[in-house]
């Protein structure tokens, strides 16, 4: 088990989400920050609320995307031998991050799958232990290694 690659694979994908909402927030902050002088109508005084609104919306996503990378990061340096928040799980085909929600991303030939806590599949997961066995939807796993 590669943890370390599997989590900095999930560390770059996540510094990417991060720049990107960045970029995109401060083009609706440029665009809210109109002054009178500016508009040349009055429904830019519209868009320039909406721009406003969205760009609040995106800070608080900037906020849950900085912070996850935060848990990336500790989850990075820390291991188990029983699956609980943090834990990396490797199966017979794919990999299982618990404690943060990223959703999927495919990594070479394997899929890895962000798990939240407060999801179902974390109750399903919690306290296995390597070689016992879960399914997730219609899908059956075995636990291989856990980091």
């Amino acid at each position: 088990m590669d943890k370390k690659q599997k989590l900095q694979f999930l560390i770059d994908q996540q510094q990417i989400a991060i720049n990107e909402l960045r970029k995109t927030k401060e083009s609706y902050q440029s665009y809210s920050d109109l002054d009178e002088g500016s508009t040349l109508d009055p429904g830019d005084f519209s868009h320039q609320t909406v721009a406003k609104e969205q760009q609040l919306r995106l800070e608080q996503q900037l906020s849950r995307a900085e912070n996850d990378l935060v848990l990336l990061e500790k989850y990075a340096g820390e291991k188990f031998d029983k699956v609980q928040t943090g834990a990396l799980i490797e199966t017979d085909s794919d990999w299982f991050l618990t404690g943060i929600s990223l959703g999927g991303y495919d990594n070479s030939k394997t899929d890895i799958y962000c798990i939240s806590n407060d999801s179902p599949a974390f109750e399903t997961l919690i306290g296995k232990k390597v070689g016992d066995e879960f399914s997730l939807g219609k899908y059956d796993y075995k636990i291989k290694a856990i980091g």
